[in-house]
């Protein structure tokens, strides 16, 4: 943010077992941020939070826990493919200028030594983590 200090920058973030305001110190007095608490999943949030005329949403937000991962996919489901849907839904009632998602390698499956994962490549997921950041992966370039 020293490089941009007329930016405007908004954290939304529910600060689950991931977050940790700790880590923001060193921007939290910064003129040009703010912080929102909220689930990524409350459309009416994500509304109140989002200006509009946006330039641009990055969406880091994802359920990934190892352990959730064992347990069942169904928080998958719920947080990394609907909250992709809302934001996405939010950004283009906002007149957002971009969206920048925010995936994993794993949504590629198996690969060997030295093959990199390009955004052309095939979408081949192995885990039921992985399928739902596919989905995200699908429904971002469907909106695209």
């Amino acid at each position: 943010m020293q490089s941009y200090p007329q930016d405007q920058v908004t954290n939304f973030d529910k600060l689950t077992y991931a977050g940790n305001l700790a880590n923001l110190r060193a921007v939290e007095h910064h003129p040009g941020y703010s912080f929102f608490h909220g689930d990524i999943c409350d459309l009416g949030a994500l509304m109140e939070a989002m200006p509009q005329g946006i330039d641009a949403v990055v969406h880091f937000a994802a359920e990934s826990h190892l352990d959730r991962r064992i347990n069942g996919a169904a928080e998958f489901v719920a947080t990394n493919v609907l909250d992709t849907q809302l934001l996405l839904g939010a950004s283009r009632n906002r007149k957002a200028g971009r969206f920048f998602h925010i995936s994993t390698d794993e949504v590629g499956g198996s690969r060997a030594p030295g093959q990199w994962l390009r955004e052309d490549s095939p979408l081949a997921p192995r885990r039921p983590y992985a399928a739902s950041k596919t989905a995200a992966e699908h429904l971002v370039r469907a909106a695209g």
